[in-house]
């Protein structure tokens, strides 16, 4: 069990509203119920009431909470949503920059709580800014939201940037996972009765990797990976899962058993293993996720670097991982979710919801969502995740399917989706799929300089989701400069390659930025490979058609035009196609009046 490392320890109870905190007893109480909480998620707790006159900086509590170890931000970000779950949402405010401060009002008991020096007094600190509990509309980086990684990482040296998953990523946040912290390191099988329908659907165990090198001396290449993956997994979407912690994890180092044997032992739906290996200078690291229910094979890969840049090595496996098994994940889990569609329940509902993000986008694909968000939200009224699903599907449908809706539909699906997203980010500020919201609404009302800050705000989030990356480029596109747009789209492809769900995005994405170009060789390239993947990807047939007609192959360009025809949204495409709004660069307003609107009343893309 952890325990908090911090100059001064808050020694006796400590009572707020209904919530009472028993430091001796490491026991939380609401209502006079003890509730179940993680040793680190009390850590962090106990840290923030001790110093509640403050502002606790993330750095601080990494140190606190974390002595010694590798640890990144969204493992602090965790802990402290699970705490707002159960506390409430303001009773710990988050100062945007900085950090935390405990604000809730103290209840005197009996015997005063007391915060005893067990040495010295601690050290002084910076002057601790008010804490903002009145964030609105989450767009300005320079005000709120900003990402202290970079500051982190020349401070702390030791600690590896880690990617989250990209489920987290492209969705936001649609719940948590937290790390099992048991008292007992040695691995007990749970009853029976454990299976399917019990086990958290996005619960997940990282073994040791093994180290097959030869040599003994370089068994920590593969400890090291271990601990940074598992890092890196301490915050992701499907809500009621959790990732095993390493201590219980190390349990299995160097012995033999099947996916299913562990998946029974630990109680949980996933494992992902690997191993390392050399040969010369080389090393080779090879990984794999494999489905506890079934010991199938859901994802592998491997990566080959140099020994003199195992860093780098390092960096691009932990963000390969991240990007790639997400979303097998999720689709593994929404697949047993459909089979118990007779008993809902929000976990399930929301697990579907996200499962559909990773498909092609599509306007049914985004009504489906809707549809589940507000099933989940019927059963929890107050699940801020479900809100958060409900305000991204809307903004999904409104921002990139307007021609589908007449206007004053359109805007009612926009406010919603603001107002949703605001209340969302008031209640839980690590969520981030409030600025794809925000960058909606602020595209559909004219505001391109508040739809850029919001994107810059989700990338500052999170600088290795391919997803992010892949916004920004939109931005840049809408801003008249695909090349940048290219830029961007190659990264999220290095970060990310799949083929589906984003990928279909990144390759249509790539197609019209090398059009804007003048590019039509590629951008006929880029967009049949994107039909490939998602034949009813009606921005490719688009384009398609109009770089057809660009190099004068009007018969093919006509071909691109009838299957578009076929699509519903083919068949509905208008003036909105693509229209700059007065906000928009000057440049973008040039290439759509004399390159883009010409050709594609020519073909009939629009009228």
């Amino acid at each position: 069990m952890s325990t908090c490392h911090t100059e001064g320890r808050l020694l006796q109870n400590f009572r707020f509203d209904r919530v009472e905190v028993r430091p001796s007893e490491r026991a939380l109480l609401i209502d006079g119920k003890p509730v179940e909480l993680g040793s680190r998620a009390f850590d962090v707790l106990q840290a923030l009431i001790t110093h509640r006159d403050r502002v606790v900086t993330k750095d601080e509590l990494l140190d606190m909470v974390w002595p010694g170890l590798v640890v990144e931000e969204n493992n602090l970000q965790a802990q402290v949503s699970a705490l707002r779950k159960l506390l409430g949402p303001k009773a710990i405010a988050t100062i945007p920059g900085r950090g935390y401060q405990f604000v809730a009002t103290e209840q005197k008991l009996e015997a005063q709580s007391i915060i005893a020096a067990e040495s010295a007094a601690p050290p002084a600190l910076p002057d601790a800014a008010t804490p903002a509990n009145n964030v609105t509309d989450g767009t300005r980086p320079e005000a709120r939201g900003r990402s202290t990684l970079p500051a982190r990482m020349q401070q702390h040296k030791g600690r590896v940037a880690v990617i989250a998953v990209t489920a987290a990523l492209l969705a936001g946040v649609a719940g948590y996972w937290t790390v099992r912290q048991p008292v007992k390191v040695e691995v007990k099988p749970p009853p029976s009765s454990t299976t399917v329908s019990n086990v958290p659907a996005m619960s997940l165990v990282i073994l040791p990797f093994t180290n097959l090198t030869g040599d003994p001396n370089l068994a920590f290449i593969a400890d090291g990976l271990t601990a940074k993956i598992t890092a890196g997994f301490s915050r992701a979407p499907g809500g009621g899962g959790f990732i095993v912690d390493a201590a219980t994890a190390s349990g299995y180092k160097d012995k033999t058993a099947t996916a299913q044997k562990i998946g029974r032992d630990l109680g949980v739906r996933f494992v992902l293993q690997g191993n390392v290996q050399r040969s010369g200078t080389t090393i080779r690291i090879e990984t794999q996720l494999a489905d506890a229910t079934t010991n199938a094979q859901l994802w592998s890969d491997s990566f080959d670097g140099d020994m003199s840049d195992r860093f780098a090595l390092y960096e691009r496996v932990i963000t390969r991982i991240g990007n790639s098994i997400g979303s097998e994940m999720m689709t593994a889990a929404a697949r047993d979710s459909e089979k118990r569609k007779g008993n809902p329940q929000v976990a399930d509902l929301l697990t579907r919801a996200y499962a559909l993000i990773l498909q092609p986008m599509s306007l049914t694909n985004y009504q489906q969502m809707e549809a589940l968000a507000r099933e989940a939200l019927a059963l929890e009224p107050n699940n801020v995740a479900a809100m958060a699903r409900l305000a991204t599907s809307l903004a999904g449908q409104a921002g990139n399917y307007p021609d589908a809706f007449e206007d004053n539909i359109t805007e009612k699906k926009l406010v919603e989706a603001r107002d949703l997203a605001l209340k969302v980010k008031e209640l839980d500020p690590e969520i981030s799929s409030v600025y794809l919201v925000f960058f909606a609404y602020a595209m559909a009302h004219d505001d391109f300089g508040g739809g850029r800050r919001a994107y810059e705000t989700y990338l500052s989030l999170y600088p290795k989701g391919s997803s992010a990356y892949q916004l920004m480029a939109v931005s840049y596109f809408y801003g008249g400069e695909p090349r940048r747009a290219i830029e961007f789209l190659t990264q999220a492809g290095n970060l990310n390659p799949n083929p589906k769900g984003q990928g279909v995005d990144r390759m249509m994405n790539l197609c019209r930025a090398h059009y804007m170009l003048g590019d039509y060789d590629s951008a006929i390239q880029w967009c049949l490979k994107a039909l490939d993947t998602d034949p009813k990807n009606h921005y490719s047939h688009a384009y398609l058609a109009m770089a057809y007609s660009a190099k004068g192959e009007d018969e093919k360009a006509r071909a691109a035009v009838a299957e578009l025809r076929k699509l519903p949204l083919g068949r509905q495409l208008s003036q909105k196609f693509e229209r700059p709004q007065p906000s928009y660069p000057a440049a973008y307003k040039e290439w759509y009046e004399k390159k883009f609107l010409p050709v594609a009343r020519k073909v009939g893309v629009i009228p």
